[in-house]
C-alpha cells in the first residue's frame, strides 16, 4: 500500500512522488525529475549568471510566470495524491496470517 500523504509530500519535487507510487506514471515521474535535475543545475551555470541583466522594476506581469509555476506544483501534488489513492484502490489484496 502507498501512502498518498508521502506521495504528495515527495511530488513537491516534481516526479519523485510518481517514482514512489510505480506504475505507468512511473517514465513520467523520472522524465519530470529528469527536466528538474537538468533547470537546477543550469541555474548554477556562471556563463549563464554572467549574461543575466540587471534586476529590473517589477511589473504586475511579472508575476504571472510564478503563478502558473506554483498552480503547476499545486496539481502535481495533488495528482501524486490521487494516483496513490488509485493505486491502492486497485491494488491486490494480500492475505496476511494474522497474529494471535
Amino acid at each position: 500500500m502507498k501512502n498518498p500523504k508521502t506521495a504528495a509530500i515527495l511530488n513537491i519535487i516534481p516526479g519523485l512522488g510518481y517514482t514512489y507510487i510505480g506504475g505507468r506514471k512511473r517514465i513520467f515521474g523520472a522524465i519530470l525529475l529528469a527536466s528538474v535535475a537538468v533547470s537546477i543545475l543550469a541555474l548554477f551555470d556562471p556563463l549563464l549568471i554572467a549574461q543575466l541583466p540587471e534586476p529590473a522594476v517589477l511589473r504586475g506581469w511579472d508575476a504571472v510566470p510564478l503563478t502558473s509555476g506554483l498552480l503547476t506544483m499545486i496539481a502535481i501534488i495533488y495528482d501524486g495524491y490521487v494516483s496513490a489513492v488509485d493505486a491502492n484502490a486497485t491494488a491486490p489484496v494480500v492475505d496476511t496470517p494474522s497474529s494471535k
